[in-house]
């Protein structure tokens, strides 16, 4: 004879024990890393800027000329995980895990990367805790944070690597220590905010870096800019911050087609900000205002 499932009702409405997920009991390790993260200073200003940083620096817009992920080919784009992996480690100053990737507060943490929050999980990693951080590029918005690998946690099905998905459930499960935020100086992140005219006009390589940078400055009037994306529209030149001050030998200086630019960086700066009752602009930015 089958055995009847167990109902219950609450409020006269019928609730079968069949369809209710158990929630997974509290993991100590987790919630362990977790605090030791957060407990490091500007922690998450670290993990923000290191995961966008490793993306630019992989991208190289500096000296390659791209200025998109789209732009890798697949090897260059797995290479992006490892970046990374190596990045936070650094910027965390963490320990190197004998097994995974680190070691936080005595626990082995295996670091993963997706562009499109689609993590992919070794055997290794299996029951362990995982770091899983993305990148997307069309809202330029990092993520990060912290999971236990389990059963349904991942798909059942594995890659010719056998390597398994993070599942539906196992994302409601990730512990996030940021989600969809926006960082402070990513390169790529910001080109990818611009209309593609824009973007066309200043990394046109016909033209000078001066070119370039004064179109940037003067299509993007009083919006915040990262000093890396004028760095990068530069495209290497190493008086490119003389380039956007006022020069009476440069014909095609800012003031003279003008457009003035406020950097952070400046007091000055700031106290004109201020005069003209503008924000403060965030560490490693600038911004242009007409003259």
């Amino acid at each position: 004879m089958t055995r009847p499932r167990c109902c219950t009702f609450t409020n006269n409405v019928r609730h079968d024990s069949s369809m209710v997920q158990v929630p997974p009991p509290l993991d100590t390790a987790l919630a362990a890393v977790e605090i030791a993260l957060r407990a490091l200073p500007n922690w998450d200003y670290r993990i923000s800027e290191g995961i966008a940083r490793a993306v630019d620096e992989v991208v190289d817009p500096i000296r390659s000329g791209r200025w998109q992920v789209a732009d890798l080919d697949q090897p260059e784009k797995t290479v992006i995980g490892i970046r990374v992996e190596n990045l936070l480690r650094m910027e965390l100053e963490l320990e190197r895990g004998q097994k995974l990737d680190l070691r936080v507060a005595g626990e082995e943490v295996d670091v993963k990367f997706s562009m499109r929050g689609e993590w992919m999980i070794p055997h290794e990693a299996f029951g362990h805790l995982c770091l899983l951080t993305s990148f997307d590029e069309q809202k330029q918005s990092v993520s990060a944070g912290l999971l236990r690998t389990s059963v349904d946690s991942l798909r059942p099905s594995q890659n010719q690597d056998k390597k398994r998905q993070v599942s539906a459930v196992g994302k409601t499960r990730v512990k996030w220590l940021i989600q969809n935020r926006i960082p402070q100086t990513s390169i790529i992140g910001f080109m990818a905010s611009m209309d593609l005219d824009t973007r066309a006009a200043v990394t046109d390589s016909s033209v000078s870096a001066q070119q370039r940078i004064n179109r940037l400055f003067l299509a993007i009037k009083m919006t915040p800019i990262p000093e890396t994306v004028v760095h990068a529209i530069a495209q290497g030149h190493e008086d490119w911050k003389r380039r956007m001050r006022k020069d009476a030998s440069n014909k095609s200086s800012p003031e003279k087609v003008g457009y003035d630019v406020l950097r952070q960086s400046s007091p000055k700066d700031r106290k004109t900000l201020k005069h003209l009752g503008l924000p403060p602009l965030d560490r490693g930015y600038c911004m242009s205002i007409e003259v």
